[in-house]
């Protein structure tokens, strides 16, 4: 069965779509609104999406640059020229002893506001490199025209001001370390590079006027004690080295054989020479001379060795042998003495019998008498120089009493006279060299 179909045109339902046609109109107006404001501002611009940039390095920050100090104005007083540790009252010197000028700026100033012009110096003034002891007067070095004039900026200073800067005196200057007489001129060796002894940095600009101002020259210098001839080479014996002959001290550790006769003059004083002689055992001194041996060394020798004897002290020409054989003579102090036959000379003041035969060789040869003594009168009756035997000239003071101390009877004595003598006392009336033939 077919169905018709209604072909008519279709009405709106009004009453369904009243409430979206309603919104409809509200968003439209909404709309109509905000380009009616945009209009008003301006063209309307869409602001694209911020993009945010992927990480990367963190640069190193750049210092500000600093600002440059600006000079002091010129109404900043002078600096404060010393110290003020401790001196915190301005007043106490600057209203009495240095005043301040009297000008409208300082009046009625007081030490709250020094201050606040006037800066302290941070370079601390120079010491005084001399003793003050008898040298208060500054000026009498310290002005123009004299040894060291102050500096420009010292030109009104005065005496009083001084020490009010210059506080401390210099520890100790060291001594001039030798005698100055005849040493000329100190910048002869003191001077530069390439001298003697180099002058420090801080003399640059001295002159020799102002030497002896802070170096005293009252050192005594020890002198050389023996013969520097033959000995030139100083440091031979004298070095810092363990196996020196004699030790240099610590401050002559930099010193030339050319310093050496500069500050040391050879001693006047006379060494006393070796009296025996030192072959053999001899050569080791130290078996004689020492404490508690036959000679001990003198103080000034307590540290001398073996090496050191023979540079200063040269062995004698030639000792006395005794005089006489010391088989079955009693102690040499016995004949030797100051009452005795035979007197010690005054430098054997202080011998003893031990020493004797370690000085007096005793090998010498004495020729014995050739006669008796028994009948025969004094020995000097022949012996003379207008006698039958005249004596050597070293027997010159010999005395009767000496001689037979020294010689003894020879043990061959010669064949009896054999005839009388009685009557025949001039044995030349018979005996001589034409009755011999």
């Amino acid at each position: 069965m077919d169905t018709a179909v209604d072909e008519r045109p279709r009405i709106p339902n009004w009453s369904n779509g009243h409430a979206n046609f309603a919104a409809l109109l509200l968003a439209l107006a909404f709309v109509a609104l905000i380009l009616t404001g945009c209009a008003a501002a301006g063209t309307l611009a869409i602001a694209p999406p911020t993009r945010t940039p992927p990480p990367g390095p963190t640069a190193t920050p750049i210092p500000p640059t600093p600002t440059p100090t600006p000079p002091f104005p010129a109404e900043i007083g002078p600096r404060i020229p010393h110290t003020t540790t401790g001196r915190g009252d301005c007043l106490a010197c600057h209203q009495s002893l240095f005043p301040v000028s009297e000008n409208e700026r300082h009046a009625g100033r007081g030490n709250d506001t020094c201050h606040v012009c006037h800066i302290s110096e941070t370079a601390k003034p120079a010491d005084i490199s001399h003793s003050v002891k008898g040298r208060q007067d500054c000026s009498a070095c310290h002005a123009p025209g004299q040894l060291a004039p102050l500096p420009t900026d010292h030109a009104s200073r005065s005496i009083q001001t001084c020490m009010i800067c210059h506080t401390t005196v210099i520890a100790s200057v060291p001594a001039v370390p030798h005698d100055a007489q005849g040493k000329g001129a100190c910048t002869s060796c003191h001077a530069t590079a390439g001298s003697i002894a180099t002058l420090p940095a801080s003399h640059k600009g001295r002159t020799d006027r102002t030497c002896t101002v802070c170096h005293e020259t009252t050192l005594n210098v020890p002198a050389i004690a023996h013969q520097t001839t033959g000995n030139e080479a100083c440091s031979k014996c004298h070095s810092t080295a363990a196996d020196a002959i004699a030790l240099l001290p610590a401050s002559h550790r930099q010193r030339t054989d050319q310093t050496c006769t500069v500050c040391h003059s050879v001693s006047t004083v006379a060494v006393t020479t070796i009296p025996h002689t030192i072959a053999g055992d001899r050569g080791q001194c130290r078996t004689c001379h020492g404490d508690s041996k036959i000679a001990p060394l003198p103080t000034d020798h307590s540290k001398r060795t073996d090496a050191t004897c023979t540079v200063c002290h040269t062995v004698a020409a030639q000792l006395p042998a005794p005089a006489h054989p010391l088989a079955e003579q009693k102690a040499c102090i016995e004949c030797h003495r100051p009452q005795g036959a035979q007197p010690l000379p005054a430098s054997h003041a202080n011998r003893t019998d031990s020493t004797c035969t370690v000085c007096h060789d005793t090998t010498r040869e004495i020729p014995p008498a050739p006669h008796t003594l028994s009948d025969h009168p004094g020995c000097t009756t022949c012996h003379s120089a207008a006698a039958v035997g005249p004596l050597p000239p070293s027997h010159a003071k010999r005395t009767n009493d000496s001689c037979t101390m020294c010689h003894s009877v020879t043990k061959n004595l010669p064949a009896d006279i054999p005839h009388k003598v009685q009557g025949r006392e001039d044995c030349t009336m018979c005996h001589n060299a034409k009755a011999e033939q």
